[in-house]
């Protein structure tokens, strides 16, 4: 009986301690589990992130004074400017003389941006190519450069211009603004000027007259200069005259371009041949009429 009671006392003991065992064993894995992390430290913080935009030049408007040229005349040109982005480091408007005037004839008018405006002869060494490279210029320019131009800012560029002898005045006008290592242009394609850069061109013409009997016609010539602008890497573009659009100033009758579209070369001088047509119902007298040419680039 003895025993049988140690050998039941032996087995309990054995389950107990199996069992002990047990629960020992997963509990620890079961623990351990919980609380050992996945990497051997953690940590954590708050960052702050700030969005920006690059500037936007945009030339808003070009105004000038003279209607036709007037050889000896003074021209005001004057350019109207507007960042449409962030904050620029600097921007600058540039009004380009392909007729090469002397410091002279040219005037740099009081404006908000025009205190650090200068007079480039031909002969100077510019940055080219959006600060790539430089060049010696061929033909004087006026530039106006602005330091941290501000966001939404709208700035005026204006000079006066002697104009000379010409059958055609032109000028060419952008305008380059910068943030970091990043140039950012107005307009971005079209005619190349002398820096490998792209420019809008106006052209201010000669008058002409005519005079035709009611219910006749006549032609007459207007020659147009496409000046020669030197650029050094890329290819200055041909002038196409695509559009001749006339107001007629009470004239009765007919004025039309009998040569669109016209396609003149850099540096040569091409000829928009005008018909002039009064109805035989037209007043006789002098009209005072207007035109515009158009055309790419």
């Amino acid at each position: 009986m003895e025993e049988g009671t140690s050998m039941r006392s032996r087995s309990i003991l054995c389950i107990f301690l199996l069992l002990s065992l047990f629960l020992l064993t997963f509990g620890v894995l079961a623990f351990s589990q919980t609380v050992t992390p996945l990497t051997d430290w953690v940590g954590g913080g708050r960052g702050s992130i700030t969005v920006t935009s690059l500037p936007s030049p945009t030339i808003d408007s070009v105004a000038w004074d003279m209607t036709s040229l007037t050889p000896g005349g003074w021209v005001t040109i004057t350019v109207n400017v507007k960042n449409e982005g962030g904050v620029a480091d600097v921007m600058t408007v540039q009004i380009g003389l392909p007729t090469n005037p002397s410091l002279s004839d040219v005037q740099i008018l009081p404006t908000d941006i025009s205190a650090g405006a200068v007079y480039y002869p031909a002969g100077s060494t510019l940055a080219a190519g959006y600060h790539q490279y430089t060049v010696t210029s061929k033909y004087a320019i006026v530039e106006a450069a602005y330091q941290n131009w501000p966001a939404g800012y709208e700035g005026t560029f204006s000079i006066k211009v002697k104009v000379p002898d010409k059958d055609t005045f032109t000028f060419d006008v952008k305008s380059v603004a910068r943030s970091g290592s990043t140039w950012i242009s107005d307009p971005a394609s079209g005619m190349v000027d002398q820096q490998d850069e792209y420019v809008e061109s106006y052209l201010i013409l000669k008058r002409f007259t005519a005079t035709v009997v009611g219910g006749g016609t006549t032609e007459v010539p207007i020659s147009i200069t496409n000046y020669a602008r030197y650029p050094n890497r890329m290819t200055q573009p041909s002038m196409v005259v695509t559009s001749f659009v006339v107001g007629y100033g009470g004239f009765n009758g007919t004025i039309e371009a009998l040569n669109l579209p016209l396609t003149i070369s850099p540096g040569t001088t091409g000829t928009l041949r005008i018909k002039v047509s009064p109805s035989s119902a037209c007043a006789t007298g002098t009209y005072d009429i207007s035109y515009q040419v158009l055309g790419t680039p």
